[in-house]
């Protein structure tokens, strides 16, 4: 359940506030991409609070600005905006 938290929240953030028109404009789209095309900021708030963890996959949402969220080797997802600023797990 923990882990469906954070798509259920960013599929939440779409709808709410939105016309009928900016629901049609508005999809997200997710695509997964390598731990490199991280933003630094991101690489570095891993690295330094996670340092023994491993980074198992990194999923990039594209809504008019980029969020990423990273899964660790641990099952725990972070969430980064835009740019690698730290949203929360």
């Amino acid at each position: 359940m923990k882990h469906a938290i954070i798509p259920l929240m960013l599929l939440l953030s779409l709808f709410t506030g939105c016309s009928k028109d900016e629901i049609k404009t508005s999809v997200a789209v997710e695509q997964t991409i390598n731990a490199s095309a991280l933003p630094v900021k991101a690489s570095e708030y891993i690295a330094e609070n996670y340092p023994a963890e491993i980074i198992a996959a990194v999923v990039q949402v594209t809504n008019g600005s980029a969020m990423y969220i990273v899964a660790l080797n641990t099952l725990e997802q972070l969430a980064f905006d835009h740019n690698g600023g730290f949203l929360g797990n």
